[in-house]
């Protein structure tokens, strides 16, 4: 299978302590690396989410939303 390649993931964080956002962003790496995302459907220049964190959310259950909506986004 072709290699995907990500230049750049950035994100926009705020209510999280240092901690949590550190977590959020290698949780959000993982899943991606973890993905069976096909490079056929990823010849976009640009996705975005925009995913909110509701009292009560996980970091974690928080990373997996991140993670299907750009899935999804890409293919």
């Amino acid at each position: 299978m072709p290699a995907v390649n990500i230049d750049r993931l950035t994100l926009k964080l705020s209510g999280l302590s240092e901690e949590q956002a550190r977590r959020l962003v290698r949780l959000v790496a993982q899943g991606l690396a973890d993905s069976s995302l096909r490079a056929a459907g990823a010849n976009r220049a640009e996705v975005e989410s925009k995913q909110q964190m509701s009292a009560g959310t996980s970091v974690e259950d928080l990373s997996k939303r991140i993670v299907m909506d750009l899935l999804n986004q890409l293919g």
